[in-house]
């Protein structure tokens, strides 16, 4: 601001802060030697992160630039992906889909002591050299029962086309991380991975195969450690098959493969020019003779059929064989849950039973959404009573989302209740992915937002809550 004169003043644009880019500027300070400082509390294409500090300089007569001075480091994680892992000690074990040294995430274990629970970092994800990912945007994590812990990235990899890794102890104590298979095609490998008897790991690409929705994947190792991947399905989408799984999958003790797609089959959602289905559920299973079978075992209607839509979490087994899930839509029409793209609907718990024909479906509970329900479950876990426990991501209470309980009574019949609502004080936000039971008998899980660092603006980086039934 220049005054010109008459009590008059002249602005002048000396830089225009953009997105993407170094943003949100929030103060300025020019020394006496008329250098022009500042900070933002957002750096070049972070959203709501650390901050950065800048220098403006003149480079010409009405040209001025910047000099990005210094980024505030990612000293622990940010966003915690959807899931944990517990080992036989009780440690925690999870990832993250952000922060750490790079900004890419990081490996984190939470270790309980009688002072209450330390974190460590276990590795950071980070560049490699040509300036690809080594690995980024983790997945949940799976335990080899030998102290290893495996996983997914979904742009990692030497092309940034997503990757599988393996992180294991080393003996002076640390941990090494190596790719086991970058992936060379659009493939976004989604929702952990899971071993079967024999040794061999299976996961789910969002995108990818040949007809771009999707597919599912097998790592065996060869005899000298390495390991090597093969695609045993591709999905074909609508109408006949699913589309895009996002959840990972569940093996039973034959090593059949169960599991979710988001999108596909036949369902009539809200897509009426495009229809692209209300998702299904699926089976795989495995004949010398004829290799991989898959059999779509149920489909979603959506809510204009009384159905669930778009399942984005993993199955679970009682002991009986049936099986339970939940969508994360669908289900009751109301005013407080409504979806542009995969119909309206807060999301339902469903139950599939097997019978001679088939797959019975039931759905055991439809979410009504709004400050007393609660919306868009996620995974479930049995008690030893036979309870079921999830989160809501949404809605609830403080509209930062729940855990529900639903208990089974004589009739088949199951009551729904909120045991938990997030978002209070420096609480958690926004509960994500299925909760797990720890050595203690109480229930762990993580929240994408929330925590001590929440405020107003960016509801903080998230947590990892523990709670008791």
């Amino acid at each position: 601001m220049t005054p010109s004169g008459s009590g008059a003043w002249k602005e002048t644009f000396l830089w225009n802060f953009t997105y993407p880019g170094i943003y949100y500027p929030n103060s300025v300070a020019v020394t006496p030697a008329g250098q022009v400082f500042g900070t933002t509390t957002t750096p070049a294409g972070f959203y709501y992160t650390q901050g950065s500090l800048f220098e403006l300089t003149p480079r010409s007569p009405g040209s001025w630039g910047m000099n990005l001075v210094y980024v505030f480091p990612f000293t622990d994680g940010q966003w915690p992906s959807p899931g944990l892992v517990a080992d036989a000690a009780g440690n925690l074990y999870g990832t993250t889909q952000d922060g750490g040294t790079s900004n890419l995430g990081m490996v984190f274990e939470l270790s309980s002591t009688a002072a209450g629970w330390k974190e460590s970092t276990l590795y950071n994800f980070n560049s490699a050299a040509g300036g690809t990912y080594a690995s980024a945007g983790a997945s949940p994590l799976t335990a080899d029962g030998k102290g290893n812990l495996f996983g997914t990235t979904e742009l990692g990899g030497v092309s940034s086309l997503g990757s599988v890794y393996e992180l294991s102890p080393k003996a002076g104590g640390g941990w090494q991380e190596q790719d086991l298979y970058s992936f060379s095609e659009n493939a976004e490998p989604v929702g952990g991975l899971v071993f079967d008897s024999a040794g061999h790991m299976y996961g789910v690409n969002n995108i990818g195969g040949p007809n771009g929705v999707g597919s599912v994947f097998e790592m065996t190792q060869n005899a000298d450690g390495t390991w090597r991947e093969s695609e045993i399905y591709s999905f074909a989408g609508y109408p006949n098959d699913g589309a895009n799984p996002y959840a990972g999958l569940t093996v039973d003790s034959d090593g059949n493969l169960y599991g979710t797609t988001e999108l596909g089959g036949d369902g009539a959602c809200i897509r009426v020019k495009n229809p692209v289905g209300c998702g299904t559920v699926f089976e795989l299973s495995y004949t010398a003779a004829t290799g991989w079978t898959e059999k779509v075992m149920y489909t979603f209607q959506g809510a204009y059929g009384d159905d669930g839509s778009s399942p984005t979490a993993r199955l679970i087994f009682d002991g009986s064989g049936n099986i339970y899930g939940t969508t994360s839509t669908g289900g009751m029409f109301n005013r407080n849950c409504t979806e542009i793209d995969y119909g309206p609907g807060c999301g339902t718990v469903f139950e599939l039973t097997p019978s001679a024909s088939g797959w019975n479906e039931t759905i055991l509970y439809k979410f009504i959404g709004g400050a007393k329900g609660g919306s868009s479950p996620s995974g479930l876990v049995f008690d030893q009573q036979g309870n079921l426990y999830g989160p809501l991501d949404n809605a609830a209470a403080s509209d930062y989302g729940a855990i529900f309980k639903l208990a089974p009574s004589a009739g088949g019949a199951w009551t729904e209740s909120l045991v938990y609502n997030f978002g209070s004080g420096t609480d958690g936000r926004f509960p994500q992915g299925a909760l797990v039971f720890g050595k203690s008998g109480h229930l762990y899980g993580t929240t994408v937002g929330g925590g001590v660092a929440g405020g107003v603006l960016n509801n903080g980086q998230g947590t990892v809550f523990e709670f008791t039934p």
